[in-house]
C-alpha cells in the first residue's frame, strides 16, 4: 500500500481513538461524580465501564502499531521512530491533502489532556477520601487489600 492509502487508515484510526477517548472522558465524568457523591452503585457501575474502555483500548494500539510497522516499511524507518505528526509532514511533503488528518489530530491532542486532567483528578480525589480507592480496586477485580483474585493481578510496591 502506497504512502496516500496508509495515510487514510491513520486518518480511521485517529477518528476511532478520538471517539474512544471522548468516551473515557464519559466515563472519568461519571466516576468522579460516584466518588464525589458517595454512591456505592453507580460507583461500581462507571468502574465497569471504565474497564470495558480501557480493555478496549488494546484492540486500538494493536491496530496502531500494525499501521506504524506498514508506514515504516514505506519510508524506510524505523516504526517507533514514527509518530501522527511526523507522517503528516511526510504526507505534506509528498503533496498528499492531510488536512483533515491534521485538525484530528489536533483535536485527539486536546481530548487526551482533558483525559489526564479527569485521571489526575479522579487520583486526588481518591485519595482524599479515605477507602474509595481500595473499593475501586475491589470493583475492579484486584481486591483492596492487595490479595486479589486468583484471576486478579495483584498490586505490588516495587520499591520495597
Amino acid at each position: 500500500m502506497n504512502m496516500q492509502g496508509l495515510l487514510i487508515h491513520l486518518q480511521s484510526w485517529v477518528q476511532a481513538e478520538l471517539a474512544a477517548q471522548r468516551d473515557l472522558c464519559v466515563c472519568l465524568g461519571a466516576l468522579t461524580d460516584a466518588v464525589m457523591g458517595a454512591d456505592n452503585e453507580c460507583l461500581q457501575t462507571a468502574a465497569k465501564e471504565l474497564e470495558l474502555r480501557l480493555e478496549a483500548g488494546t484492540g486500538r494500539e494493536i491496530r496502531r502499531q500494525d499501521l506504524m510497522a506498514r508506514f515504516a516499511k514505506v519510508c524506510g524507518v524505523p516504526a517507533d521512530s514514527l509518530s501522527v505528526t511526523s507522517l503528516i509532514e511526510r504526507g505534506r511533503s509528498e503533496g498528499i491533502a492531510v488536512e483533515a488528518l491534521s485538525a484530528l489530530r489536533d483535536e485527539l491532542r486536546e481530548v487526551a489532556l482533558d483525559v489526564r486532567s479527569r485521571a489526575r483528578r479522579l487520583m486526588v480525589l481518591a485519595r482524599h477520601h479515605g477507602g474509595v480507592l481500595e473499593e475501586l480496586l475491589g470493583i475492579l477485580g484486584c481486591g483492596g487489600d492487595g490479595a486479589g483474585s486468583k484471576d486478579s493481578g495483584v498490586l505490588v510496591d516495587a520499591r520495597g
